[in-house]
């Protein structure tokens, strides 16, 4: 029997072979099983992870039958599940060079190597298993996943693609498809892909709900909907379809709706973090803010780790000036994801708004440390050392903001405000034309830097030569 085929037993004789192996055990009667009963037993409890049982197991049938292959061949699935990667090798080797159940030989190899981090060892062992497999799939499938893990999301795809079809029934791969074209980048096509899979398998869940997923992420609700409709005809308790189509009904501004689709989901799981969470962003979104509140708050008594809660908390109290309080609750947020350029951003701009202008510092250039993808934290940050005279170190943030942004008018006009703090007065004029050229809307950002400049007769009439360019685009 293949490593990666069924049991030989059928569900009955196998419930009864535990059975009567377990009662041997406890009985400690000796107890004759042959190699294809010792085998299904490894396999059984391999799977359901109970390593120590596997091991007194092999052990017994190793003693039994010391060179059956098959034995062995649970043996490297064993040690490779401990860690004991070596010796799960050399137990391989050995079967490769006595050239018996090569295919099982790669697989597991395959596998061992991709425990090991040794991506590129692995693909060659999944690929040397294709010529030899009965059901290509389960290789592809493997291959998938190995590129997938690897970061290499089109490659993996590829892969899932040719396993799926051999096999239109393996919906078990459409997450990690769904993944593949998102991380790519490709939702279009993923819809159309999605939209195929309905109708070759037009009763798989996973089929629907990734192509209602496929239109949510390009922002076409409605489309969503339909799908996720369908998706919840064939898994009516689905809780995570309920919840992304209350995410299409508030995309719509349809909040009612989504109201009742979250309560619908609470129903089915009181417990559920993620219900609540997306309830108290839809009564966030509604500025039910006090209701928001109890709904952040439910989530994180569910789940003390969900950081986006914390953070939700800090919102919605600074939106109610409450911020010496909000700022506990980013802080909180911070400790559980560090990472996260979003919590350290907010917790920046509480700082700024409380006047621990120092610390407010250090959060925004965690933000930059974090890799924050918009312009506006150079443009507060800059800002902030505008504000405590630090004009040198705000000329050096904004340098490096336009590198990362060079279309950003916006950090033209700051740099421009820096020199003129700075009396570098020529400087000041280059970047303001630059920043005019760039975008003539956005020059209020000196004024209101520097308001006195309404007085510099120059600047204005810099300022407004260019009102009359913008007035013809």
């Amino acid at each position: 029997m293949s490593a990666f085929e069924e049991f030989s037993s059928s569900e009955s004789e196998l419930q009864e072979l535990i059975l009567r192996y377990e009662s041997s055990l406890s009985s400690r009667e000796s107890c004759y099983f042959d190699v294809d009963e010792y085998e299904d037993l490894a396999t059984y409890y391999l799977q359901h992870n109970q390593l120590d049982r596997v091991k007194g197991l092999l052990d017994t049938a190793l003693n039994c039958f010391p060179d059956a292959a098959e034995l062995l061949l649970k043996k490297a699935q064993y040690l490779a599940s401990v860690q004991n990667t070596q010796e799960a090798l050399l137990i391989l080797s050995d079967l490769e060079y006595r050239s018996v159940f090569l295919y099982d030989v790669f697989m597991i190899r395959g596998h061992v190597y991709s425990q090991m981090a040794c991506s590129e060892l692995a693909i060659e062992q999944f690929k040397n298993a294709i010529p030899l497999a009965e059901e290509p799939e389960d290789v592809f499938a493997a291959l998938g996943i190995e590129f997938l893990n690897s970061h290499k999301a089109s490659d993996a795809l590829y892969y899932f693609k040719k396993a799926l079809k051999h096999n239109p029934e393996l919906d078990a791969l459409f997450p990690d498809v769904f993944l593949c074209f998102e991380y790519t980048g490709r939702l279009k096509e993923a819809a159309d892909y999605f939209n195929e899979a309905t109708n070759q398998t037009p009763y798989s869940f996973h089929a629907w709900y990734y192509l209602g997923l496929a239109y949510l992420k390009q922002h076409l609700p409605e489309f969503a909907l339909q799908a996720f409709d369908y998706a919840l005809a064939i898994q009516d308790r689905s809780i995570s379809v309920r919840i992304h189509m209350a995410q299409a009904q508030v995309n719509l501004e349809h909040y009612a709706q989504a109201i009742t689709l979250l309560q619908e989901a609470l129903e089915i799981d009181a417990n559920d973090a993620q219900i609540y969470f997306s309830l108290a962003e839809v009564y966030y979104a509604t500025e039910a803010y006090s209701q928001a509140l109890i709904q952040y708050n439910k989530c994180i008594k569910r789940d003390p780790a969900w950081a986006d809660a914390w953070m939700g908390i800090a919102l919605v109290l600074d939106h109610l000036n409450r911020i010496s309080e909000a700022l506990h609750y980013i802080r909180k947020a911070v400790e559980i994801n560090p990472q996260e350029s979003e919590y350290w951003y907010v917790l920046a701009e509480l700082q700024h708004k409380m006047g621990f202008l120092e610390e407010a510092e250090q959060a925004y250039q965690r933000v930059i440390e974090c890799d924050y993808p918009e312009v506006d934290v150079w443009m507060d940050y800059g800002h902030l050392l505008i504000q405590t005279e630090q004009y040198e170190k705000a000329l050096e943030v904004f340098f490096e903001g336009i590198k990362q942004f060079p279309k950003s008018g916006e950090l033209f006009y700051q740099v421009s405000a820096v020199f003129l703090k700075l009396q570098q007065r020529q400087s000041s004029l280059e970047f303001l034309e630059k920043a005019l050229q760039m975008d003539y809307s956005k020059h209020t950002v000196l004024t209101e830097l520097i308001p006195q400049i309404r007085t510099d007769l120059e600047v204005m009439d810099l300022i407004n030569s260019y009102k009359s360019k913008d007035s013809w685009v």
